[in-house]
């Protein structure tokens, strides 16, 4: 019997795989905010709409580390695409107390 890779399980291209994760039936939300909240064996991120948290994801440290390694990538790649920085949360506020603007607390 040879070794032969299975056209069905090879790899989707991203746009394929993109489409099939776009279809998927789960919620979809908005959140402008987050905080995080730290445990011995996990991690909780509570995302946030203005003040209302509308949704919380639990999971490892390594898929924190993951998902932060794989955050990073794409901002970069979208930096680099479009042709600038865009600022984060912290620097926009940080702007705008130094302008003596009001600041809204982030949770």
């Amino acid at each position: 019997m040879t070794d032969q890779a299975n056209p069905s399980a090879a790899p989707a291209s991203p746009e394929d795989a993109f489409r099939k994760m776009s279809a998927a039936m789960v919620p979809h939300m908005y959140f402008n905010g987050f905080a995080i909240a730290y445990g011995p064996a996990d991690v909780t991120i509570f995302l946030n709409q203005n003040e209302n948290v509308v949704g919380k994801l639990s999971l490892s440290h390594e898929t924190l580390r993951s998902l932060r390694d794989k955050l990073v990538e794409g901002i970069q790649e979208f930096d680099k695409a479009a042709g600038l920085s865009l600022p984060s949360s912290d620097d926009i506020s940080n702007s705008l107390q130094k302008a003596g603007a009001v600041v809204v607390p982030r949770g």
